[in-house]
């Protein structure tokens, strides 16, 4: 029988050694240390190079725009906290959410919405044995037409009309783009779709935000990665031997600019096949009303 207690009455069921031994392991279970490491940087600035990396140094990263892959029914749960979170006036919720990640078994935070300048502050002040890793694109411009062809990329993928039925039907890619959003409108307001015109408001918000990651961190306490650089900075930062393998190079400019252009192309033929088969079957049906008019007109 379980344990069942309700304003300190045992009900029926209640089992005091079983109580007792429950009580006592949680008592001595050990608390969670905290995030070992902290991503400050935007995106397409290497998280997903850094994501792997980490992986295979030993660490378990979080990155909130994926799927949890401790728990993966939870993560609409997730956005929807992220997404509180977003909205909200006060830190703490951040605080609780960040304290329920490290008890799940994640050590490392990254990705949006690290790139809030204030919420990255806050867990570099929670966590203070926790270093911090700002990644960061050698080239501002750059980087601002890697993230906008990414966005494109991201608003035709996740359209409520889509050819694919797992993100027309699904909450949780509606509930990403919400989290999107709101980032966005923490930072000073910024579309969450950009455009070319889009460019200077963006690398103002991107440079402000390094800017300040690097005036208020700590110097002992952070890197500043380009990951063209490699296994070197990252293991001689993080105090661990450098991977036989190389460096994992992820979701270029070239490979984010190709899969956009699958994702036009898909969506272009699924609209001619989609609409087609609707043209035909207005035409047919107007066809034989056509006939059926002819012949009672002859009548």
């Amino acid at each position: 029988p379980g344990v069942a207690v309700e304003f300190g009455r045992p009900h029926r069921g209640w089992n005091p050694p079983l109580a007792l031994g429950l009580l006592l392991s949680s008592a001595w279970q050990p608390r969670a240390a905290g995030f070992k490491l902290i991503g400050a940087g935007y995106p397409k600035t290497g998280l997903a190079s850094l994501d792997v990396a980490l992986r295979e140094l030993g660490f378990n990263p979080y990155r909130m725009g994926h799927r949890d892959r401790l728990d993966p029914a939870g993560h609409h749960a997730d956005l929807q906290k992220w997404l509180a979170i977003l909205n909200s006036n006060s830190l703490e919720l951040l605080d609780s959410f960040a304290d329920e990640l490290i008890i799940r078994g994640y050590d490392v935070i990254l990705d949006v919405p690290m790139d809030v300048t204030e919420f990255t502050l806050r867990l570099v002040n929670k966590f203070p044995t926790a270093k911090v890793i700002l990644t960061e694109h050698p080239d501002s411009a750059v980087w601002f037409n890697s993230y906008r062809i990414h966005m494109q990329d991201f608003k035709i993928s996740s359209a409520r009309i889509s050819p694919r039925p797992e993100i027309m039907m699904g909450k949780t890619v509606h509930a990403l783009r919400q989290v999107h959003e709101a980032v966005c409108q923490k930072k000073f307001g910024l579309p969450e779709f950009p455009t070319a015109e889009d460019a200077d408001r963006y690398i103002a918000s991107y440079e402000q935000h390094n800017r300040d990651i690097v005036a208020q961190v700590p110097k002992d306490r952070l890197l500043e990665f380009d990951a063209h650089q490699g296994w070197t900075p990252l293991c001689s930062f993080l105090k661990l031997p450098e991977p036989n393998t190389k460096f994992p190079w992820l979701n270029s400019l070239d490979y984010t600019k190709a899969h956009l252009e699958a994702t036009q192309h898909y969506n272009f033929m699924f609209c001619i096949f989609f609409f087609g088969i609707i043209g035909t079957f207005v035409v047919t049906m107007a066809v034989e009303v056509y006939k059926k008019w002819k012949s009672a007109t002859k009548v």
